[in-house]
């Protein structure tokens, strides 16, 4: 069933096998746990867990982490001579944790389901380009308006997760629904916790050792590390602050047995809403790129904070290129320029975590000194999700943390600043930067291949960055794990969101 690269997880000789995980939530809950709705990481790593897709991402460390392969899929598909169409067989044997098998017909009916305007789903930009999708027996057909390089990558999003035909078209999401994965949500409380168990029915080759997770929501981080430390709890979803990091390097080591530090494939940027009257000038928003620190906004995230950038596009991605655009350290008098005789008052939006409250305060000092002034409105993380991703959202600056949803370019240039992808809710595009000639290099951009491709990513990376500044990043990240003495099997899976694997996790 489904590639080869997943069957090494059940070969593994005396992993120990049952048992509960305990997984802390610091400050907030999960927005969603519906894979046609969540658009997050804390979700998306979740939902790895229980998830079944035609292709997915292997239960392995980069690089074969990174490399999508078949899953409920029995190879890769057929495409036809113009990269139009795609014809993948499914594998027999996979059934959902109610027990009924899953059909082709459960895919097509995934996809509709996606799209459904009912649903708000995130995942319509992603699905713009699909003309037809039709399930015939144990065959999903899916054809295209053009050829996409980046098709299957993006089939390995949680967006498509297979669900049961019929499950309900719900514009938040369910909470609960039949998973054809390792594990499935079998309970959640809002505000208290979720439960996945072992799928009962999962005859796939993916790990799944440990009988139980149970994930508790809105923890305090400083109690969560020592409820890791003592035992209490096995592992913490967020990162936690810069002291107690180096805290526990100096006590654990890092990337040894419990304390971890990896680069995320991830960028934080400002985010400029150019459809408010303070940023709709390319002027300004290119003042307020000279005008921050970008070093101390880094070094704001705490101990192992990640590098300084000024690039959308993560190292990790195809088509990054180190080139430096705007300098390390602020550069007023160009910022002051640029600016003129222009003042402005600007809200920004912030979640409630401790780096983020740092970042504003630096932000508010610098651009007082280009004559913007800067309210901060901090919210709990799931409701700032909620609002940034609202057309109509009334804020000016946002702060944003892009985690790559799929391995390519794409992901990081169209879907944040394509004005295709503005939407009414789930919008994507936080800047609602709509160019049109911007917008036809990025349509073009994407219907490239190999080199030419990446070269033409990194000269829209480049040139957005330096000429239009809707976003303006600073910082690709480092992600940090702290796991409980008992917790082995460690897979930081790309897939997974970049954090722990749950479902290769085992209990000593």
């Amino acid at each position: 069933m489904g590639g080869s690269a997943f069957a090494h997880s059940r070969a593994e000789p005396l992993i120990p096998e049952g048992g509960t995980l305990h997984v802390n939530v610091t400050g907030t809950d999960f927005a969603s746990l519906d894979p046609a709705v969540n658009y997050d990481t804390d979700g998306a790593q979740l939902l790895y867990a229980t998830c079944a897709k035609l292709v997915n991402y292997p239960d392995r460390r980069a690089p074969l982490g990174s490399v999508v392969a078949p899953e409920i899929a029995s190879g890769m598909p057929t495409v036809s001579h113009d990269g139009r169409t795609y014809t993948f067989q499914l594998s027999h044997g996979y059934r959902f944790s109610n027990g009924a098998p899953v059909s082709a017909a459960d895919f097509e009916y995934t996809l509709r389901r996606d799209l459904d305007p009912r649903m708000h789903s995130p995942a319509v930009p992603f699905l713009r380009d699909l003309v037809s999708y039709r399930a015939s027996g144990d065959t999903l057909t899916l054809t295209l308006r053009r050829p996409a390089p980046d098709l299957l990558a993006r089939l390995a999003m949680p967006f498509f997760c297979v669900v049961p035909a019929g499950t309900p078209i719900v514009a938040r999401g369910l909470d609960t629904i039949p998973s054809a994965g390792p594990y499935y949500v079998a309970k959640r409380t809002p505000g208290v916790s979720v439960t996945l168990e072992r799928n009962p029915y999962y005859s796939g080759p993916r790990p799944h050792h440990v009988d139980e997770i149970v994930f508790s929501v809105f923890r305090d981080g400083a109690q969560s590390v020592r409820d890791i430390e003592q035992g209490v709890a096995d592992y913490d979803i967020h990162s936690m602050p810069g002291g107690l990091r180096r805290e526990l390097a100096r006590t654990y080591g890092v990337n040894g047995t419990r304390f971890f530090a990896h680069p995320m494939v991830e960028t934080d940027s400002i985010v400029l809403n150019t459809s408010r009257p303070v940023f709709r000038n390319a002027a300004v928003r290119r003042a307020v790129a000279y005008a921050i620190d970008r070093e101390a906004l880094t070094r704001a995230i705490g101990f192992l904070p990640g590098k300084v950038t000024d690039r959308i596009l993560p190292p990790a991605i195809p088509g990054y290129r180190k080139a430096r655009v705007y300098p390390r350290r602020a550069d007023i008098r160009t910022a002051r320029k640029l600016m003129g005789n222009r003042r402005g008052s600007a809200v920004l939006y912030a979640s409630d975590n401790p780096f983020e409250a740092r970042v504003a305060v630096v932000l508010i000092r610098e651009l007082a000194r280009i004559n913007i002034d800067v309210t901060v409105r901090p919210f709990r993380s799931a409701e700032y999700n909620r609002r940034i991703h609202r057309r109509a959202e009334p804020f000016d600056m946002a702060l944003s943390g892009f985690v790559a949803d799929y391995l390519d370019p794409y992901d990081f240039i169209n879907v944040q600043l394509s004005g295709h992808n503005i939407l009414e809710s789930n919008n994507q595009n936080l800047s609602h930067f709509d160019d049109p000639a911007f917008n036809q290099r990025m349509d073009a951009a994407a219907l490239l291949s190999g080199s030419r491709r990446y070269a033409a990513y990194a000269k829209l990376d480049a040139d957005v960055v330096r000429q239009a500044a809707p976003i303006i990043p600073y910082a690709n990240e480092y992600r940090v794990e702290f796991v409980s003495k008992r917790t082995g099997c460690i897979v930081l899976a790309p897939g997974a969101a970049s954090g722990l694997d749950y479902a290769a996790v085992c209990l000593k």
